[in-house]
């Protein structure tokens, strides 16, 4: 049986050559023929690992592009919120179905794509999406809306003009006081800023337990055969 100096997991391997570190252990290794040789071998294995450009490539082909457009089909994960009336009702008008942020369709192919992704080295990342589909950007994160969105800008004066004159004022009066006082806003303060509407976050990018778990697989699965290349069983 090896001695305790006889033998190497591949957790140590990992921190001697100031690599990814996993959570889970992955197998063990014997140290054959010599401790000597077996250096050399971890030193040829540690240049070997520098570049996790193979194994970054499969997760992201295998894994985030598949589970990414799962979220488009499935409506989130965990489900986003629902359409409101409105969209729900120009939907129907226009025959676009009711599926949240698949209109075209365009926006889960782009996202869902291999050439979204930056691969390295070391890392995978989204820089950016396509300039067809910038909208992505908005509903991955969401949007505050304002007092302008929505032909709602007016209201806020409105009420302040009827506590002025009085619930019995009539509407007309109060609208004049209104427009009155958003014209003096507007000499004070400039122009309003621009309508926006209140969208809700929808992530469609992001990471599912069960992604991160088929990662290291991949990982663990790049790790084992490159051991095996550098002489260790």
């Amino acid at each position: 049986m090896a001695g305790l100096a006889d033998m190497v997991t591949a957790s140590q391997i990992a921190a001697a050559v100031d690599l990814m570190r996993f959570d889970r252990q992955i197998t063990s290794f014997e140290f054959k023929p010599s401790l000597g040789i077996v250096a050399k071998r971890v030193a040829m294995l540690a240049e070997e690992l520098e570049d996790m450009h193979e194994p970054l490539t499969k997760a992201v082909d295998d894994v985030m592009t598949v589970s990414i457009l799962e979220n488009f089909v499935s409506g989130g994960r965990p489900e986003w919120e629902g359409l409101s009336p409105v969209t729900l009702a120009r939907r129907k008008k226009e025959g676009s179905g009711s599926m949240i942020l698949v209109r075209s369709g365009a926006l889960g192919e782009a996202a869902s794509s291999r050439g979204i992704w930056s691969i390295g080295k070391t890392s995978a990342t989204i820089r950016d999406l396509p300039q067809a589909v910038w909208y992505g950007k908005v509903h991955q994160a969401g949007q505050s809306g304002n007092q302008f969105a929505g032909g709602n800008w007016f209201k806020k004066y409105q009420t302040a003009a009827r506590k002025q004159l009085g619930p019995g004022e009539d509407d007309e009066e109060v609208d004049k006081l209104a427009f009155k006082m958003f014209d003096q806003r507007l000499a004070k303060h400039g122009p309003a800023p621009a309508p926006s509407v209140e969208i809700p976050a929808r992530p469609f990018v992001v990471f599912q337990d069960e992604d991160i778990d088929a990662i290291e697989v991949i990982f663990a699965e790049w790790i084992e055969e490159k051991v095996r290349e550098a002489g260790f069983r």
